[in-house]
């Protein structure tokens, strides 16, 4: 049966990519990983496994309106119906569209009753896929500089990673999704479909609040959370933590340590489980040790 992890967390730079990376590149010693990173804005899980993306993706495209002057009525329907504000409507002229504030929902089409709003389809990013190895497939999305449809191109994306895994074709065992720092509507999509929640915090005031965040999206999707505390030894912040873990029903199954080796590796576009498996004293040193905690519960 294969399994879902989506890896979360409240705010860029907890270890969200280090984690999910170095947690897919360990399971593939049995087993074949499918790693999609899902922070379509900044897109970092190739940089760690050293990664250079060229050339174009897969096009994905969006709906926009597309406004015929000469067919509207001025009658306010479409603009009214528009519940982000995305169209503005002055006094017999036909409405102008605020392309941020449009959700692609297409109501404003369906509403227009003399036909001049029409699907105007345009490209919001880009979907690429490769073989990291011969067992961890990496696939990731990319935003076009200046757009903001973030939560189509997630969307998109684990559709059709779900699709390929759903359809039993490709063989992987696990599937592990990179989420985007926060807990809004692009964080929501990466996780509608995973069977658990690794909501990654740091022992800080900042770090407990956002993890209430986290935990509180994971309940809204009905997803069982786990806890995994990043840099857990960098100040004595354990005890608010333990009580979120307590309050929410989340155990906490991993307590990364702090370290400098970490760091310069995962500048370097290095990952620290490859350079000590090569090494051949992975299974002793501390940081992996925790990774393999977070093994053993995917594996359960």
């Amino acid at each position: 049966m294969r399994k879902i992890i989506g890896v979360s967390g409240g705010k860029g730079g907890t270890g969200k990519t280090f984690i999910a990376t170095n947690v897919a590149l360990m399971l593939t010693e049995k087993y074949r990983i499918l790693l999609v990173d899902a922070d379509v804005e900044n897109p970092n899980v190739s940089i760690l496994l050293n990664k250079k993306i060229d050339g174009n993706g897969q096009l994905v495209t969006s709906f926009f309106p597309r406004i015929d002057a000469s067919k509207c009525t001025h009658c306010g329907a479409c603009a009214d119906a528009c519940r982000f504000h995305a169209l503005f409507q002055m006094k017999d002229k036909a409405p102008v569209l605020i392309d941020p504030l449009c959700k692609s929902c297409q109501l404003c089409m369906r509403v227009c009753e003399p036909g001049a709003i029409s699907a105007d389809m345009r490209g919001i990013g880009e979907l690429f896929s490769y073989e990291n190895s011969a067992k961890l497939t990496v696939k990731l999305g990319r935003l076009f500089p200046g757009d903001v449809k973030t939560a189509r191109l997630i969307s998109v994306m684990n559709e059709q990673a779900l699709q390929e895994v759903k359809a039993d074709t490709t063989g992987f065992d696990f599937v592990i999704i990179d989420c985007a720092p926060g807990a809004h509507c692009d964080v929501e999509k990466a996780l509608k479909d995973v069977d658990v929640v690794f909501c990654v915090t740091e022992p800080t005031p900042l770090g407990a609040h956002d993890l209430k965040r986290t935990l509180q999206l994971a309940k809204f999707l009905k997803k069982p959370a786990k806890i995994i505390i990043n840099r857990a030894d960098m100040v004595q912040y354990d005890g608010p933590i333990e009580r979120i873990s307590d309050e929410w029903g989340a155990e906490i199954i991993a307590r990364i340590p702090l370290s400098r080796e970490v760091m310069e590796t995962y500048a370097r576009g290095e990952s620290i489980f490859d350079i000590h498996k090569q090494a051949g004293d992975a299974a002793d040193h501390p940081v992996i040790k925790e990774f393999a905690r977070i093994i053993e519960v995917i594996e359960a």
